[in-house]
């Protein structure tokens, strides 16, 4: 493929097996002794968002049940997360607790350095290259943080397999396109479509320097096979959006949100930039440079041993060197966002390509290239060339130089330091407060940079002959990797599943009130929870996941099976007409009428409410959230979720699953039944075994016109498309079995060379 792609790389197989196991253990590090414990992950979207629904999915695979249909949240809206799409989340269902996704989604770490390593291998790469390379990969802060996005961690593990694979493909041998479909297929079926398509971009960029379009043309057709065979997962996904924020496109601001600030990417040196990594949740200072508060991405981590080994891997001999640098050039514009001139060019985008809040993702490709340039680098070093490893020592000795003086900063340069600690910290924080986090800012650069001395130490090493390059290289991968885990491996704390469980006392309240469906006045609203984490501020950590999973906000609900309606939408996947619009529990008089609307029974809140249409039922506190306590009201005479319009009669339920519906219906005139569940465009119904057509009522609920009588309606909800999908997909794994039992005669044994054999 590139210039050495083709040549066999050196080492035996044995080597290749040390190193892509070395390469694994050292990746499952940071999760070790939590996951193997049966503690679980826990951070920012995983408790709320992705474990409840992942859990709901979980539950309807053990009772045979394959769920598409969310039915407690916000009236009743698809399930963004498939029930069965990703081969590796059936793994779950052996372990269906928090403890057990964490589990899988932690060994997709080890399997991420496995496929770099293939990656490397089919580059021409040394072991111990290959090896270090992984372990940037794996380690990065870009890929630990993506725990807590739970969808892009597992698709970072499959990126390297997708890359590895469209290389081979992109050679002409038609097993291999086939092979390659199907590792692009899997990493698709994860729904991290936007990591996805950097790693297709990245072998693409490699073969472009070759001018024939015959490779390029290749990577595009398996990668579009690869798109047919998870299309059933892609069609479900896109399901999830119709009606929603997403669908309309996001206002540019929204997409560009999470743009990274220039001065931003000095956290890829300095791994506490911004807060401390290894407790991120309550020390955290950076809330002037993200619009929210809070970064999408936390850590950008790299270091700057992994940087001079990069800029070795641009001073040695391969030719692939400068397609990756020019991928890595692009790829700092995009996450410039809004800083690096988007706004007009996402202002001109169509509503369907702003659905996505991207230039952070970005960072994805930049951690890929500076891995594959520090594999370069590893592998230069191991290989002795000179230039490269002089290129090592000076940008290693250079880092180490300007961060190991960080501390002396404030002496150097009192007046600078003096406007950087009025500027940079949070206004409420005292000035002994901003004195504290800037000396520990400053000792972290220091220790990085005395890492990257190290590494330079270590090339200057082999310069002298003392040691084999190949050892010299395996000592600068290990202190890269040291590097990585001291700046990443708190990033992810983890807890034990009493975390997870709602309180027995909220849960009774629930059981004795029955309600049709709750209404959760969100805590991060209120009064009381300010005031409470204002009263425990080394441990509010606690407190508002504890205020969110009590109130039974959504997704918090999910697990306790209590059905919500207008929760806030924080994911831009909720139906317009069934979101809070600027409405909130601090606006009773405008609220109200939009639950009764709902069929909301029951409103929950920690604050108290007051209003003539609420009636007390009990309240609750425990040590988790005290001294907040959950309130609970019953809504005055609420509208039935069950109705004819315009008429008398009865609508008696027979059945309900969560994507089905069951009614028997008697009306003495013709008149129209109303559900008020969530629309949805893959709703359908028969009435008496004849198909009927279902109507949105108000933009919210489903309707369905019902002739004089009794009759048995059945109504049952698949995503629009789905059974195309089906089709198309077949198709496509057809095309792949017949790829797989063709083999192109003009396949060089040359590539063949780079069979990996691990």
């Amino acid at each position: 493929m590139t210039g050495s792609a083709t040549s066999a790389p050196a080492g035996d197989r044995r080597d290749w097996a040390i190193a892509a196991a070395a390469a694994a253990l050292v990746s499952f590090l940071p999760f070790a002794r939590g996951a193997l414990s049966g503690r679980s992950f826990f951070f920012r979207d995983l408790s709320r968002q992705f474990f409840p629904l992942r859990l709901y999915a979980l539950e309807g695979l053990r009772r045979g049940e394959l769920r598409f249909w969310n039915p407690l949240d916000n009236e009743g809206v698809p399930l963004s997360l498939m029930p069965a799409g990703y081969p590796l989340e059936l793994l779950q269902a052996l372990w269906p607790t928090p403890a057990g996704i964490t589990l899988v989604m932690a060994l997709h770490f080890p399997l991420a350095a496995v496929g770099f390593v293939l990656l490397a291998r089919s580059l021409g790469l040394r072991p111990v290259a290959a090896a270090g390379g992984a372990l940037v990969y794996a380690l990065s802060g870009f890929s630990l943080a993506t725990v807590s996005l739970y969808v892009y961690a597992h698709a970072i593990a499959w990126i390297p397999f997708v890359a590895w694979a469209l290389l081979r493909a992109a050679e002409g041998d038609r097993r291999w396109m086939g092979g390659a479909a199907v590792l692009v297929g899997t990493a698709l079926s994860t729904t991290g479509v936007e990591l996805v398509a950097q790693g297709v971009l990245l072998p693409a960029v490699l073969c472009l320097r070759r001018r024939d379009p015959r490779p390029p043309l290749r990577i595009a057709a398996a990668s579009a096979l690869g798109l047919a065979l998870a299309a059933p997962v892609l069609t479900a996904l896109g399901s999830a959006t119709i009606g929603t924020a997403r669908a309309a496109g996001f206002p540019t601001n929204a997409v560009l949100n999470q743009s990274v600030h220039p001065f931003t990417f000095l956290q890829v040196v300095v791994a506490d930039l911004y807060g401390k990594l290894s407790n991120v949740a309550n020390e955290w200072w950076g809330v002037n440079f993200f619009e929210n508060g809070f970064p999408y991405i936390v850590s950008l981590y790299l270091g700057a041993g992994a940087l001079a080994l990069a800029a070795a891997g641009l001073a040695g001999r391969r030719s692939d060197r400068v397609p990756l640098l020019l991928l890595g050039a692009l790829a700092v514009w995009v996450c410039l966002g809004r800083w690096g001139g988007w706004a007009p060019l996402v202002e001109a985008l169509p509503p369907t390509w702003r659905a996505f809040r991207f230039p952070t993702k970005a960072f994805f490709t930049i951690a890929t290239v500076v891995a594959l340039l520090a594999a370069f680098g590893l592998d230069a070093l191991a290989e002795g060339q000179r230039r490269a490893r002089r290129v090592l020592i000076a940008a290693a000795l250079g880092a180490a130089g300007l961060l190991t003086i960080a501390p002396a900063l404030p002496m150097l340069v009192p007046r600078g330091t003096a406007w950087f600690l009025a500027h940079f910290f949070p206004p409420a924080l005292s000035p002994a407060g901003r004195a504290a986090r800037l000396d520990h800012m400053l000792g972290d650069a220091a220790v990085g940079g005395l890492l990257a001395l190290a590494v330079g130490a270590v090339a200057a090493v082999a310069a002298t002959g003392r040691a084999s390059g190949s050892r010299c290289a395996a000592a600068a991968a290990g202190l890269v990797a040291a590097d990585l885990l001291r700046a990443g491996a708190g990033l992810n704390p983890m807890v034990d599943a009493s975390f997870f469980r709602v309180a027995p006392e909220v849960l009774r309240i629930m059981e004795a009130a029955r309600p049709v469906r709750l209404h959760a006045c969100d805590p991060m609203r209120s009064r009381a929870y300010w005031s409470a984490r204002g009263q425990r501020p080394a441990s509010h950590e606690v407190l508002t996941f504890a205020a969110m999973r009590d109130s039974l906000v959504p997704h918090y609900n999910v697990g306790a099976h209590v059905a919500t309606a207008l929760g806030e939408d924080t994911t831009g996947l909720v139906p317009l007409g069934r979101t809070l619009r600027g409405l909130s529990c601090q606006k009773l008089d405008a609220l109200l009428p939009r639950l009764r609307e709902g069929a909301v029974t029951h409103v929950a809140s920690l604050d108290p409410l007051e209003s003539a249409e609420l009636v007390p039922v009990a309240a609750h506190t425990s040590p988790a959230i005290a001294p907040a306590a959950v309130h609970v009201y019953a809504l005055r005479d609420p509208l039935p979720r069950l109705s004819l319009l315009g008429s008398t009669g009865t609508v008696v339920p027979i059945e309900e699953r969560t994507d089905a519906l069951t009614l028997s219906v008697e009306s003495t005139v013709d008149s129209e039944l109303l559900v008020r569940d969530g629309y949805g465009a893959g709703w359908r119904a028969t009435l008496d075994g004849r198909p009927v057509a279902i109507a949105e009522h108000e933009g919210r609920h489903r309707r369905v016109s019902v002739p004089a009588g009794t009759h048995r309606l059945e109504m049952r909800y698949r995503p629009p498309g789905f059974s195309a999908s089906l089709v198309v997909s077949a198709l496509a794994a057809g095309a792949v079995v017949w790829l797989a039992r063709r083999r192109s005669p003009s396949f060089s044994s040359a590539s063949s060379a780079t069979n990996i054999g691990l």
